[in-house]
């Protein structure tokens, strides 16, 4: 069995993106059980690190550590605010 979300991705205007079409060629190969038309893949990704500047990383921190807590904080005694003023 193959589920897929929506139908979409096997019309016309959506089977040339993001790989839509190998998708519906290989889930009907997958489902006939025939081994020809199931391509098998061998050109994996290459394995691709990220590079990070002192600065950049230090900004990554700080966002995670930092900022996106804060905007939590911040927010929650938002409503905490105007939940007590009513």
């Amino acid at each position: 069995m193959v589920v897929v979300g929506d139908v979409d991705f096997a019309t016309d205007d959506f089977v040339n993106r993001a790989a839509n079409g190998r998708l519906l060629l290989q889930a009907v190969g997958w489902l006939t059980l025939d081994n020809d038309l199931i391509p098998l893949s061998s050109n994996l990704p290459k394995d691709r690190p990220l590079e990070l500047t002192d600065a950049r990383l230090l900004y990554a921190r700080v966002l995670g550590v930092v900022l996106v807590p804060g905007l939590f904080l911040v927010g929650g005694g938002l409503i905490w605010a105007v939940r007590r003023r009513r």
